[in-house]
């Protein structure tokens, strides 16, 4: 596809402007935008792995347009994020690039007639955004004449080309983005709006709906956005609502029932959507009976399904529909919200005290209990600086003076305990949000709350996959799923119970209507978490099939007001604490935090690198030491380049180049796995430094790296298995078949097989293929690796007690160099 955009010197791109960029090109892809990466310090990756951070991809079409975006998760942009980026002098975001927003207008040239100026800047934006191209002039070029009135000079000429030209009005175009695909543009000319104003009775309110309201100094298109999907209200129902409520008020002795605010945002309303036909067999997800002893979910009143404008006249009424002030219940944590008023308002920090940002934890006092028992010391020490440098407090004892209890369950009896004196119960999740953030506030999203779930968890035999979720959101979606017991999969099989979308589009979801797999919103989910089993019931509820929300992670409060009583009170800062504030010598660097150190691993604030992208050399085949560096920060990396490249070595980034590995410890990195294949050395940094005082590089004998500890772990000498692989590859001969969900992802894995002298195939053969492909010993020469998320995917080998591995059998292999069958095979 043809960027359309004027093309910057490659000469003007500073030097490493995409210095952090490692990227993939997908199809034909302009030579000008290879040069402008490449000039700019990017790096090219040649294969579809975890390391590339940014996919090039004009074609939507591509089959590694998919691939790179459902199953890796990458982030795929168009090549108009580069030149865009270079144009503007800065990196952009890439949302406003992502390669699927082109096809919507892809072939669209559209030029506006009579339309306002603010009506004309937003029309111009939009087709731009999704791909296409508009034009002051009308000429041969355009296929749309965008215009409200059938006159003029270029609606003249429009008409007589009606095979290449197409006249629509702005509807076209906004209804084209709301909808995510071309709508037919018949429907939209604009003689049709004239034909409708002939009518008297609705004459004004056409022309104010679909023309322009100029007495409020506002366009039609100037509230439009890109990703907005708002629903409609027919007038007749939303009169029908408003009526009902007002009767509502007045029964209410009078008194207007208001929803004070609280700490959640709320949900904008949206069209309930129809579920995907199922087969009548299919009662229930996964054999969960429909009699589960939990709540189950009451429907929404038609009240909350009006617009969100009836919402405001009422000032958010809805909730108190039904019933007068005298016999509203109090807030349980299993009512339905239908029929309560939530009148309270939870707190974080006191508002009088101003917590500086850097010590958002400042008078928290912590009890943990739960992750002791898989956490080992290393760990729970750094929890407990990165607590106390944010101002917090670690006790050892549950007491009064506790403020915070961090649990991951509900089953412990400290957790009951704590829930009894209103105290506040949180997990890590929601520390470390709180982190990154940079302030105390009540939780908000279902991982927040302690799980209802121990070890027994209701949805293990649940095989869940997500679409149209990128980034944190999908990391959110899975650690939800593994909370309630359930897999994950980053692909879409027949096997899959449900899939999880945040739009009705994509290739997922027509997979999921074909297969009649039930498709949900992440409410779905949050109930499930949150321990409302009854979502597992089929049909699936409206509730769970309502798309396009403005926040698809928004909790409902009343599921979870019994988990909130401690937040009732802000949390006052005693003055010791102040005083200890003001007398911390760390409270302006915070340096651990900040350095990289996440709470539980889920996120980090600046992610640090131990392995920064370098330079790659033309390989010389000249005898000279070739080097490669893993395991060791970038400052030291940089260092160490420069003095290899003194005394005339090579730096490279490629193990298959390598003839050296410099590291001081065994790590089962990518790097450190493939170079034990390849690399004649694995030596330490002593070496180089030694060579820099000698002025040239020395033997390497003394400085072979030896990790006594990590070689016991592992069960292997690093020294035999260097010696074993230059003896003889280690999977030479041996074909090996990956299932898509194997972590490390399968790209990964196929550098680490090769390397080692396997080959790895993308189709399975048949079973009968398999099971002939032996070496004379009777060995398997075709090597199936899955995991526990794919066993639906080698059901059959399974069935028939044929060898499938696991991962460690290739990670294991590789680090001890030798083949083990028995060791790592999968259990049926």
């Amino acid at each position: 596809m043809s960027t359309n955009l004027p093309t910057p010197d490659h000469c003007n791109v500073p030097d490493m402007f995409f210095k952090d960029v490692k990227y993939y090109l997908v199809g034909n892809i302009d030579e000008k935008v290879i040069v402008l990466l490449n000039a700019g310090g990017a790096k090219k990756d040649s294969y579809l792995s975890e390391l590339v951070s940014h996919v090039i991809c004009d074609d939507c079409d591509h089959d590694e347009y998919s691939e790179a975006r459902d199953l890796f998760e990458l982030t795929v942009v168009s090549s108009n994020w580069v030149l865009m980026s270079v144009k503007c002098g800065a990196v952009l975001p890439t949302d406003s690039f992502s390669a699927d927003k082109l096809d919507l207008f892809r072939d669209v040239v559209a030029c506006p007639s009579q339309l306002n100026e603010q009506d004309t800047k937003s029309l111009w934006a939009m087709l731009r955004f999704y791909g296409g191209l508009c034009q002051v002039n009308l000429n041969k070029r355009c296929t749309h004449l965008i215009t409200t009135m059938p006159e003029g000079i270029k609606y003249d000429c429009a008409i007589q080309h009606p095979d290449d030209i197409k006249i629509v009005t702005p509807d076209w175009v906004t209804d084209c983005v709301k909808e995510k695909t071309k709508q037919d543009e018949t429907k939209y000319h604009p003689k049709l709006l004239i034909l409708e104003s002939e009518k008297p009775a609705v004459t004004t309110e056409m022309e104010e709906l679909t023309i322009s309201d100029t007495s409020k100094d506002t366009s039609v298109l100037g509230n439009v956005l890109p990703d907005i999907n708002t629903p409609k209200t027919e007038p007749a129902f939303a009169k029908e609502v408003l009526a009902r409520m007002v009767s509502n008020r007045m029964q209410a002795n009078g008194r207007v029932l208001e929803t004070p605010e609280v700490s959640f945002p709320r949900m904008m309303p949206a069209i309930p959507m129809q579920s995907p036909p199922r087969s009548p067999a299919r009662n229930t997800l996964r054999n969960i009976t429909n009699n589960a002893e939990m709540p189950v979910y009451t429907p929404v009143s038609k009240q909350q399904q009006s617009s969100e404008k009836i919402q405001q006249i009422i000032n958010s009424i809805s909730r108190a529909v039904n019933q007068s002030p005298q016999s509203r219940p109090p807030i349980k944590g299993n009512q339905s919200p239908g029929r309560v008023q939530q009148d309270l308002v939870y707190y974080g920090h006191d508002s009088n005290d101003k917590v500086p940002e850097d010590m958002c934890l400042l008078g928290c006092v912590f009890y943990l209990t739960d992750y002791s028992k898989f956490l080992d010391s290393e760990h729970l020490t750094t929890w407990k600086m990165v607590i106390e440098q944010n101002g917090g407090h670690i006790d050892t004892s549950y007491s009064n003076r506790v403020t915070h209890l961090l649990c991951e369950h509900q089953e412990s009896d400290v957790f009951q305990l704590a829930l009894r004196d209103n105290k506040r119960v949180v997990t890590a999740h929601w520390l470390n949000d709180c982190l990154l953030k940079r302030k105390m506030t009540p939780p908000w999203r279902a991982l927040h709350f302690p799980f209802i779930y121990g070890e027994s968890k209701p949805c293990d035999n649940q095989i869940i996959c997500v679409s149209n979720f990128e980034g944190e959101e999908r990391n959110m979606l899975k650690m939800m799923i593994s909370a309630i017991g359930a897999k994950y999969t980053g692909y879409m099989t027949h096997a899959n119970s449900v899939l999880i979308c945040k739009r009705l589009q994509g290739i997922k979801y027509q997979k999921a209507k074909e297969w009649q797999v039930p498709v949900v919103n992440v409410q779905w989910l949050n109930d499930l978490v949150l321990g409302h089993l009854s979502a597992l019931k089929l049909p699936v509820g409206t509730k769970y099939q309502q798309f396009g929300l403005e926040d698809d992670f928004r909790v409902d409060v009343w599921r979870v007001s019994h988990l909130l009583n401690g937040w009732k009170t802000p949390l006052k800062i005693p003055k010791d604490a102040w005083k200890k504030f003001l007398s911390n010598p760390l409270k302006q660097t915070n340096s651990h935090f900040q350095s990289g150190q996440a709470v539980n691993g889920k996120r980090k604030l600046s992610e640090k690198l131990d392995e920064p992208p370098l330079k790659r050399l033309r390989i010389i085949n000249s005898g000279i030491p070739i080097v490669i560096f893993t395991g060791l920060n970038r400052n030291e990396v940089k260092k160490l380049e420069k003095k290899v490249e003194s005394l005339g070595g090579q730096v490279t980034a490629s193990p298959s180049d390598a003839t050296h590995l410099v590291t001081n410890n065994v790590s089962r990195t990518v790097k450190f796995l493939t170079c034990v294949s390849v690399c004649k050395y694995i030596v330490t940094t002593t070496w180089v430094e030694e060579s820099v005082k000698h002025g040239t590089f020395i033997g390497e004998k003394e400085y072979v790296l030896q990790d006594i500890n990590a070689e016991r772990e592992f069960q292997f000498s690093l020294q035999e298995s260097i010696s074993r692989a230059t003896s003889k590859p280690l999977f030479k001969g041996m074909t090996f078949y990956l299932t898509p969900g194997v972590q490390p992802n399968p790209a990964t894995m196929k550098k680490i097989i090769e390397s080692a002298g396997g080959f790895v195939v993308n189709q399975r053969p048949s079973l009968k293929n398999i099971l002939h492909q032996r070496n004379e010993k009777g060995q398997y020469m075709f090597i199936v690796v899955a995991c526990d998320n794919d066993k639906h995917l080698v059901r059959d080998m399974l069935s028939r007690n044929a060898a499938v591995f696991n991962a460690e059998f290739v990670l294991s292999g590789v680090m001890r160099q030798e083949v083990d069958y028995t060791s790592f095979l999968m259990e049926s």
